[in-house]
């Protein structure tokens, strides 16, 4: 499972991100813009033809950060001889440092963390963040004390511009690698519990014309339409951001109005109408009554080096199935479809290519070879169904062969629905061995290709196809 939640929006987009240094506000209550996203905006037609909105009145300026926030000491879980306590709070122009006090008292050695990929709950003002990073390990009878820290540019362009609570919740192991996660705790700052954060706060940041330049990005892409609604979690907005090196980010804002946390994980990711990721790709966790901005980067899911191959120029849509789950992993929903339009006209997937495999309704071409992110070389094939259900399409374990030599590879099967394309992906390791000394040098592959009924171990086929390469085939 890949996670999107590593630096959320910001996580490709901050190599600007002096410029948007914010400055103290002469006013004497510092909060944000009030000015209002109009459900009327006019679109525009971006670069890559995605259907924009912009707020009529965006704001010309970085929102002030409020620094006056302090805390009382706060407990934030006391058991077993475990004693976790918020002792202070420093808020500056550049983050937000929460004092920690972490007391061992019990029998046994102890690793805490806080905001990893395993568990992540932090929230500020009800909102998630990834901030909040702690990795410590306490002795028995040892007392440790540690700082965490919130970034003020992440927490701006949530639109955040105070602190009036912070939740925090850890995992603790032991020796054995047991483990136990404590609930998120609340810590209430001098702000007082009278503040509200603004339910449009980060719609109105992002489309902040400052803050889209101090942190060097564009909003190519924005609409509030809700796309999701179920057990009381909605996607109430998304978007696309591009920074100034061209890399972009998909983002939903979700909501979680029930009364218990879920994770929002999506799956089966597809652009303009093509499989490029099938199986689980994100996982974030939502507690009761808080918002989280859930990012996923095209790049990252499917190689951009690729995308040309497949006619796919610009993202016109990208769509997923979307599954809520408990704590425990179980599913609170079935997997729904959904599907954020980022332009009228989605550019069609190139389905043209050398045949190698037609029958049983299953249609593959092989298309070119390329080289990744990673300097592998990649066979790229294209399959079309058109079977009356849905199938997995993979490459037979140890099946592979370049000039008649064994190869070592990786290949992520795909799941394509009835009447739909899916791109398989073959990237070779050590291939070299073959006696090829270049790219461009490999004549042909060989392998095995599996094509089962969606999540069954019922084969409709197994066969074995060669793709013939020419000089001058990869890209």
């Amino acid at each position: 499972m890949k996670k999107s939640i590593a630096l959320l929006l910001v996580s490709c987009l901050l190599l600007a991100l002096a410029a948007c240094s914010p400055t103290e506000s002469s006013s004497s209550e510092p909060g944000p813009s009030s000015s209002s996203i109009s459900s009327d905006t006019a679109a525009q037609e971006p670069e890559s033809d995605a259907v924009e909105e912009t707020s009529s009145a965006p704001q010309e300026s970085v929102p002030s950060f409020d620094t006056t926030a302090t805390i009382q000491e706060t407990v934030l879980y006391e058991e077993n001889g475990v004693k976790i306590t918020a002792t202070g709070l420093e808020c500056s122009l550049s983050q937000v440092a929460l004092d920690l006090t972490i007391e061992n008292n019990s029998s046994q050695d102890l690793s805490f963390s806080s905001a990893t990929l395993g568990y992540s709950c932090n929230a500020v003002n009800g909102i998630m963040v990834d901030d909040g990073y702690v990795n410590c390990e306490v002795a028995a009878g040892k007392i440790a004390n540690e700082t965490v820290s919130f970034s003020t540019q992440q927490l701006l362009l949530y639109g955040i511009d105070r602190v009036s609570r912070i939740q925090m919740g850890f995992t603790i192991t032991d020796a054995d690698y047991n483990s136990i996660y404590t609930d998120p705790t609340v810590v209430q700052t001098s702000i007082g519990e009278s503040y509200k954060q603004p339910a449009d706060s980060f719609q109105k940041a992002v489309q902040n014309s400052a803050i889209q330049s101090g942190l060097g990005f564009t909003l190519s892409y924005f609409q509030t339409e809700s796309i999701f609604d179920q057990n009381g979690v909605q996607v109430v907005s998304s978007g696309l951001l591009q920074n100034s090196s061209g890399e972009q980010m998909l983002f939903l804002e979700v909501v979680n109005t029930g009364e218990q946390p879920v994770y929002f994980s999506t799956s089966d990711i597809a652009f303009n109408g093509l499989v490029v990721h099938s199986y689980n790709w994100s996982s974030d966790l939502i507690l009761p009554g808080a918002r989280r901005v859930v990012t996923i980067d095209p790049g990252k899911v499917f190689e951009e080096e690729f995308w040309s191959a497949y006619g796919m120029e610009n993202l016109g849509s990208v769509a997923m199935n979307v599954i809520l789950r408990d704590q425990d992993g179980n599913d609170l929903t079935t997997a729904a479809l959904l599907q954020v339009q980022l332009a009228q006209d989605v550019p069609a997937v190139n389905t043209e290519g050398v045949e190698v495999y037609n029958a049983n309704g299953i249609h593959i071409v092989s298309k070119e070879l390329a080289v990744d992110g990673l300097d592998r070389t990649c066979a790229l094939l294209l399959v079309q169904n058109t079977s009356g259900q849905s199938v997995d399409v993979g490459v037979a374990y140890d099946s592979l062969s370049v000039g008649g030599v064994m190869t070592d590879f990786s290949c992520s099967d795909q799941t394509i629905p009835d009447s739909g394309l899916g791109a398989l992906v073959v990237c070779l390791s050590d291939w070299e061995d073959s006696g090829s000394t270049s790219v461009e040098n490999i004549a042909d592959m060989e392998m095995q290709l599996e094509i089962r009924a969606e999540n069954s171990y019922d084969t409709i086929d197994s066969p074995k196809v060669t793709l013939n390469f020419s000089a001058g085939s990869a890209v």
